[in-house]
């Protein structure tokens, strides 16, 4: 389990890695097939997530992905090694580990709006303590 987990960190890493060339965001956690990154536009966030999706398939690792928008707090932990808070980092896992199908993105109600990808209903709606939240399937 150990060097699964040590594998799909690599993995994760160099794809992720890769992918961000391309766009301004930063990677700012990885452990196993937990990633998390950030970005300045939802846009930005939706078009990584649609590479890291199928690059991880093109290897046969299936993941579930969620995306939010909100303020948060990076913070470094040690010199090269960082951590982040806040509500939007909370809400993106809920909808990746605890709502999350294998394969999916969910993408919160405001990222829908944002990058203008909301459709006529949620694919899902759920409550976390006493707030609804709304997603939407990618």
């Amino acid at each position: 389990a150990v060097l699964n987990d040590l594998a799909l960190t690599a993995a994760m890493k160099r794809i992720g890695s890769a992918l961000l060339r391309d766009l301004d965001g930063a990677e700012i956690k990885n452990s196993g097939l937990i990633g998390i990154y950030t970005f300045p536009a939802c846009t930005d966030a939706i078009t990584f997530a649609r590479a890291l999706r199928q690059a991880l398939s093109d290897q046969g690792i299936r993941c579930r992905i969620g995306i939010d928008v909100g303020p948060v707090l990076v913070f470094e932990l040690a010199p090269g090694s960082h951590d982040i808070a806040g509500s939007a980092v909370n809400v993106a896992s809920k909808l990746a580990q605890d709502v999350g199908e294998f394969g999916k993105i969910q993408i919160s109600d405001a990222v829908a709006r944002r990058a203008g990808a909301r459709r006529e209903r949620p694919t899902l709606t759920f409550h976390v303590s006493g707030v609804e939240l709304r997603a939407y399937d990618l």
